[in-house]
């Protein structure tokens, strides 16, 4: 059976060069998807690439709206 590797929340931060505390503020908001196991957020790095896709989409569109 393969491992399934997950990020930690401090992981995850490093990746998208913030803070474990703003990953965890995004897990709490309902802005990325995470599970709570022992005393840790475990963070599915799909779901990860998935929200930074999301956000990057949403900020060019923005970008995009605010020169026009």
């Amino acid at each position: 059976m393969p491992t399934i590797e997950y990020l930690t929340a401090n992981e995850a931060g490093k990746i998208l060069k913030t803070s474990g505390a703003a990953v965890r503020a995004m897990i709490r908001a309902g802005q990325l998807p995470a599970a709570y196991i022992g005393r840790k957020w475990l963070i599915d790095p799909a779901d990860l690439q998935a929200v930074f896709a999301a956000a990057r989409t949403e900020n060019t569109q923005r970008h995009i709206e605010t020169r026009t």
